[in-house]
C-alpha cells in the first residue's frame, strides 16, 4: 500500500522521468511501512503528523500542483516561523562533510548519501567552489565567536546576508562602520576563514577590510565585504553568477557551516542527517522548489550558520542564489544572484564613503597622548566618531573623551562586565545556566563567581554594593569560585596538572604482543574500596615468591609500602616498575617512595619512569594504569591509586562498620584480584615492553616543588557532607572459583579500548549504568569514536533503555574543568540526555560500565578523548552475570545514598599564609598538596559531616 499525495506523486513521476536511478531509491520511501519507521518523510505525513494535520496552517498540506491557485498564502504568523535555517525534507537530503577542500562521500548517516554522492562527483568544479565559501569570525566580538556563512563572488569580495553583517557592522549616514568590541577600545575584528573543516586544525585567514554594502531593511538579505590583500597566498577562485533563474526540481547544493539547532522540534531529526558534527564546513545538496514571490526556494537542508550560504547548481557550477532563511519542514529562502549582480553595479559606479579598518587613526591618535595614565574612563557600548584626519595632530588638537555617568548597553553580559569586573571579590563572570537548590536547570543566568558569599549585614558593614539581582533583565547567580579558580587568583600555577593534552604521540604496538580474550577457570576476587580494598592488595603481595611487576599512576600511602615492602625484601625476590614521571617543578612521594626501595632492595629493583614528556612522548598525558602481577600468576587491576584516599588501611566490609565515615572520607574504586596465568602473563608482558621503551631514555629529574601554605576554612565554616539516612551497606568481596569470560583491554594500543566499549554499549537491551571519575565531552575536535559514544547513549535513553551516569562533583575538576563540565551538562541536556540520568558523587573514582546486569567494564580509563585512546591504562570487560550483578548493585547503592542531583559549592575565602602569621579566626593553615587527590581538589578535606 502507498500513502502519498497527489504532489507527492507528480513530484515522483518528474523524478523517474528526470533521474529513474534517484527515483528507485527514494519510491520506496513513501511506502505506509517506510513512514511507520520514519518520523517524517517528504510530502507525506508520518504517523505522528498524520494525527495533527488539522493543526497545521492549510498552506502546509500538499495539493495537487494544477489546484495551486487554491493554497492558502502564509499569513504573517507563518511568515513569523520562518528563521535563518530549516529541515525540509527529512528523509531525502543528505548533508555531506567536506574535507582537504572535497566533499567526503563516505559520510555517515545522510539518507541518499550514495545517489546524491554521484551528481556532487559528477560537478567538476565543486572543489573550487568548496574552496571560495569561508566562515565569518569575530575577535572581540561581545558574545560571539562567528557569525555566518561567506563567500567570494569577484576577487577580494564576500557575499553574505544583510543579517550576519549587521551582528558587527552598521549603516552611519552614508557610510558603513565597525562595531564596537567587547573591549570598546580595541576594534572588533573581522576575518573569513575559508578552510574550518571537520577534524583539521588548518586555517585559511582574510581579513575583512571594509564593508562595501548593505541592503536596507526592506530590500533583498544581502551584504557585501572587502577583504584585505591576500599576500603570496593564492586566493580562492570567486564563484561565478549564474545568469538565469533555476527552473523547479533543479538539482543544486547549499556550501556552508550549520550550528546546531536548538528548537526542540529538530534535534533528533537534526542530528540523524547532520550527524554530530556542526559549526564545519558542509555540503548539502537537494532541489528548486516552487518559487515564492523573488525568492529562490530550495529544499536543501540547513540550521543557523547556514546564514550566506551559496547555492550552487549542480549542472552548471555556477551560484543561483545566496541563503538567507528558512521555515522548518517546508522551505528554504535564497536572494536571486541577479540582487549580487546589482549590488556590484551600484559599488563599481557610485562607491559607498566607508570607515575602514585601519591604522591611521590610531597613529594619528598616539602622535598626541592628552590622557593621563591613571584616568578612568566610562565608555558606553556604542562609540560613534567620525575622524577627519587631513593632517597628523599637533599639540594644540587635542581629543577629549568625556566619560559616561550611565551605561548605555544591550548586552547583558558586557554590562555585566562593565559592572561588576573591576571589583576585587568578583573573580570570573559568565553566560551559563541558573543552580537553584544546588543543581543546574535551563535557566540561561550570568553567572558571577566570588570569593565569599556575604550576608546583607557584613556587605553593610564593609560598605560594598549588591550584587543586583537581574542585569539588562536576565538573572545574576552569585556562586562561591572553585578550589581552582581561587588558587588561581592567588598565584599558584597548574598548567602542568591539565587533564587533557594536545594530539600526538610516539607509542608503537609491540609487534610480538597482542591482548587475548581468556574463557577459562580462574579463582577472582571482586571487591570495591572503601568497603575491602586494601586487604585484597595485601592478598596479592602475599603470593610473591619470585617476582613483582607493578605499574602506579600515585603512591603516598605508608600502609602500602610497608606491604609491599615486607612482601619484596626476601632474599631472591625482585620488582619491576614503571610509573608515572614527575612532572614539572615537583618530587611526588611515588617517586621518594622508588628512591626508598631502592635503598633497601639495590639492583632487585628494576625500575622506569614512563616516557610520557619529550623527547620520547609515548603516552598523551598520563601513564595512567594500575596493575600489579605476582609471580606471572595473580594479577590485580584497579581504579585506584595507592594512596589513602583509595586504599585506606580498613576493611569496613569485615569489622562491621554502622558509621558513614569511610565512605564520606574516601574514594568509592572498583578492583579485581584474578588468579590465572594466562591473564597474568598478558599483562606483564606489556609492563616489561613499556619497562624496555622507557628506560632508553633518562629524564632529568624535576627539582623539588614547594606548595605554599594556605589559610582555609574551618570544616565548620564550609560546606557540610551530609551524611545519607539509614545504615550503610559495604560490600563483602565476590569470590569465585569458575570458568570466567574476560578480555583485557590497554591504551594506547590501535583502537581497541574504544571499540569495544562501543561494542559493549550498542549491544545495551535493558540498562547501561556508567560510573567515572571523568566524563568530559569537549566542544568540538572530539575524536570520532568518542563522539560516538555519547551518540550511543543519548540514543539508548531515547529508546527507553535505563541510562544513568554518576561522575564525579564538577567543582571537583582541574584548571578551568569546572566549568567544563558545567558546560557539558548543558551539552547533553541539549542533545537528548536527561538530567535526571545524570548524578554528581564527591570523591567518585570508579570508571565503570555495566550493561544489562550481564557485563561490566572495570579499571583505569577516564572518559576523555585522551583517557579512551592515547594514555597508558588498563581495563578488563568481564562477560559473566554473577560479577555484572555485584558491581550494579554497588552501583545502584550510590546512585540512591552518596550521589546526588546537587554541585556543591566550593570551601569560601581560601587564601595564601605568609610565614609567621597566625590564623585568622575562623581558618586554620595547611599546605596547598593537602588539597589534592589524583589531580582533583579533595573537597572532603574542608568538610564536616553531619549524623554520620
Amino acid at each position: 500500500m502507498k500513502l502519498r499525495s497527489i504532489a507527492a506523486q507528480q513530484w515522483l513521476n518528474r523524478i523517474s522521468k528526470r533521474d529513474p536511478e534517484l527515483f528507485k531509491e527514494i519510491e520506496p520511501k513513501f511506502s505506509t511501512e517506510y513512514i511507520r519507521k520514519a518520523e517524517f518523510a517528504p510530502d507525506a505525513p508520518s504517523s505522528r503528523a498524520a494525527s495533527e494535520l488539522d493543526q497545521l496552517p492549510e498552506w502546509l498540506i500538499p495539493l495537487p500542483l494544477e489546484d495551486a491557485t487554491k493554497r492558502r498564502k502564509p499569513d504573517e504568523t507563518d511568515i513569523a516561523d520562518r528563521r535563518e535555517e530549516a529541515v525540509v525534507r527529512a528523509d531525502t537530503r543528505p548533508v555531506f562533510l567536506i574535507r582537504d577542500n572535497q566533499f567526503v562521500r563516505e559520510t555517515d548517516g545522510g539518507p541518499m548519501r550514495i545517489s546524491w554522492a554521484r551528481r556532487i562527483e559528477a560537478l567538476a568544479t565543486i572543489s573550487q567552489r568548496i574552496q571560495a565559501v569561508g566562515r565569518i569570525e569575530f575577535a572581540n566580538h561581545p558574545s560571539r565567536e562567528w557569525g555566518g556563512t561567506g563567500w567570494l563572488v569577484r576577487d577580494r569580495i564576500v557575499a553574505t546576508n544583510r543579517h550576519v553583517a549587521k551582528l558587527f557592522a552598521r549603516a552611519d549616514g552614508v557610510q558603513f562602520i565597525f562595531r564596537p568590541g567587547l573591549n570598546p577600545l580595541e576594534p572588533l575584528g573581522v576575518t573569513v576563514d575559508f578552510l574550518e573543516e571537520f577534524n583539521s586544525a588548518r586555517s585559511l585567514y582574510a581579513k575583512v577590510q571594509k564593508v562595501l554594502y548593505i541592503s536596507p531593511d526592506s530590500g533583498a538579505d544581502l551584504a557585501l565585504l572587502l577583504l584585505a590583500h591576500w599576500g603570496s597566498t593564492a586566493p580562492p577562485t570567486p564563484i561565478p553568477l549564474s545568469s538565469s533563474l533555476p527552473a523547479e526540481d533543479d538539482f543544486v547544493a547549499t556550501i556552508g557551516y550549520p550550528a546546531e539547532s536548538s528548537d526542540p522540534r529538530e534535534r533528533e531529526l537534526v542530528r540523524n542527517i547532520f550527524g554530530n558534527v556542526f559549526n564545519k564546513k558542509r555540503l548539502a545538496p537537494g532541489q528548486i522548489m516552487a518559487p515564492e514571490g523573488q525568492d529562490v526556494v530550495h529544499d536543501c537542508s540547513t540550521l543557523n550558520g547556514n546564514s550566506g550560504s551559496v547555492l550552487i547548481s549542480l549542472k552548471s557550477g555556477e551560484a543561483v542564489g545566496l541563503h538567507y532563511e528558512g521555515s522548518f519542514m517546508r522551505a528554504n529562502y535564497a536572494v536571486p544572484v541577479g540582487e549580487i549582480k546589482k549590488a556590484l553595479v551600484d559599488i563599481d559606479t557610485s562607491p559607498p564613503q566607508f570607515l575602514e579598518q585601519s591604522p591611521r587613526v590610531q597613529e594619528a591618535l598616539s602622535a598626541r597622548q592628552v590622557i593621563a595614565d591613571d584616568t578612568t574612563l566610562v565608555i558606553p557600548l556604542e562609540i560613534h566618531v567620525s575622524v577627519r584626519l587631513p593632517k597628523t595632530l599637533s599639540a594644540s588638537n587635542e581629543v577629549k573623551v568625556q566619560p559616561t555617568p550611565q551605561l548605555n548597553l544591550t548586552d547583558p553580559l558586557v554590562t555585566a562586565r562593565q559592572l561588576l569586573g573591576k571589583r576585587s571579590e568578583v573573580l570570573r563572570i559568565y553566560l551559563g545556566k541558573r543552580v537553584r537548590k544546588g543543581w543546574i536547570t535551563d535557566e540561561d543566568a550570568i553567572i558571577v563567581e566570588v570569593r565569599e558569599k556575604l550576608s546583607s549585614a557584613r556587605l553593610q558593614d564593609a560598605n560594598i554594593q549588591p550584587i543586583p539581582e537581574t542585569i539588562s533583565g536576565m538573572p545574576v547567580d552569585i556562586q562561591v569560585a572553585s578550589v581552582w579558580t581561587q588558587l588561581k587568583t592567588l598565584g599558584i600555577d597548574f598548567t602542568e596538572r591539565l587533564l587533557e593534552a594536545p594530539p600526538g604521540i610516539n607509542y608503537r604496538e609491540p609487534p610480538n604482543l597482542s591482548l587475548k580474550t581468556v574463557h577459562e577457570h580462574m579463582e577472582a576476587i571482586f571487591h570495591v574500596s572503601p568497603d575491602s580494598g586494601f586487604p585484597q592488595l595485601q592478598t596479592l603481595f602475599s603470593k610473591v615468591t619470585r617476582t613483582l611487576t607493578a605499574t602506579m599512576y600515585e603512591w603516598d600511602a605508608e600502609h602500602i609500602f610497608e606491604s609491599l615492602r615486607q612482601a619484596i625484601e626476601p632474599a631472591g625476590r625482585t620488582l619491576l616498575m614503571v610509573t608515572q614521571p614527575p612532572k614539572k617543578r615537583s618530587r611526588p612521594s611515588l617517586d621518594i617512595n622508588v628512591a626508598r626501595l631502592k635503598t633497601i632492595l639495590g639492583d632487585r629493583l628494576k625500575h622506569a619512569s614512563a616516557a610520557v614528556f619529550a623527547p620520547r612522548n609515548l603516552f598523551d598525558t598520563s601513564y595512567h594504569i594500575k596493575v600489579a602481577v605476582a609471580d606471572r600468576e595473580s594479577v590485580w587491576l584497579s581504579s585506584g591509586n595507592w594512596k589513602d584516599s583509595g586504599q585506606p588501611n580498613i576493611h569496613p566490609a569485615a569489622t562491621g562498620e554502622t558509621t558513614w565515615a569511610p565512605l564520606l572520607d574516601h574514594n568509592r574504586e572498583w578492583h579485581a584480584l584474578i588468579h590465572n596465568a594466562n591473564l597474568a602473563g598478558q599483562f606483564e608482558d606489556y609492563i616489561q615492553y613499556d619497562y624496555e621503551q622507557s628506560k632508553v631514555v633518562r629524564e632529568p629529574e624535576a627539582p623539588p616543588f614547594e606548595w605554599p601554605d594556605l589559610f582555609v576554612p574551618l570544616p565548620d565554616a564550609a560546606r557540610v557532607l551530609e551524611a545519607p539516612r539509614g545504615k550503610p551497606n559495604y560490600f563483602q568481596p565476590l569470590i569465585l572459583s569458575r570458568r570466567i569470560r574476560i578480555t583485557p583491554l590497554l591504551t594506547p594500543d590501535y583502537e581497541d579500548f574504544i571499540d569495544a566499549v562501543l561494542s559493549l554499549i550498542r549491544g545495551a537491551d535493558r540498562s547501561l549504568l556508567i560510573q567515572n571519575q571523568s566524563f568530559n565531552l569537549l566542544k568540538e575536535h572530539n575524536r570520532p569514536k568518542f563522539e560516538e559514544f555519547f551518540e550511543i547513549l543519548i540514543a539508548k535513553q531515547k529508546r527507553g533503555l535505563d541510562v544513568r551516569i554518576i561522575i564525579r562533583d564538577a567543582s571537583e575538576f582541574p584548571g578551568n574543568a569546572e566549568e567544563k563540565q558545567d558546560n557539558l551538562l548543558t551539552r547533553l541536556v541539549r542533545r537528548g540526555l536527561g538530567l535526571d540520568r545524570i548524578r554528581l558523587q564527591s570523591n567518585c573514582h570508579t570508571k565503570g560500565i555495566i550493561v544489562d546486569g550481564a557485563k561490566v567494564l572495570l579499571g583505569s580509563h577516564n572518559l576523555t578523548n585522551a583517557g579512551t585512546h592515547t594514555n597508558r591504562d588498563a581495563s578488563l570487560i568481564v562477560d559473566d552475570n554473577e560479577v555484572a550483578r555485584y558491581f550494579r548493585d554497588v552501583f545502584e547503592f550510590d546512585w540512591t545514598n552518596l550521589a546526588g542531583s546537587r554541585i556543591p559549592e566550593a570551601p569560601p575565602a581560601i587564601r595564601l599564609a605568609p610565614k609567621g602569621e597566625p590564623a585568622p579566626p575562623g581558618m586554620i593553615r595547611i599546605n596547598a598538596s593537602e588539597i589534592f587527590d589524583s589531580d582533583f581538589p579533595n573537597l572532603s578535606f574542608f568538610a564536616r559531616r553531619r549524623a554520620s
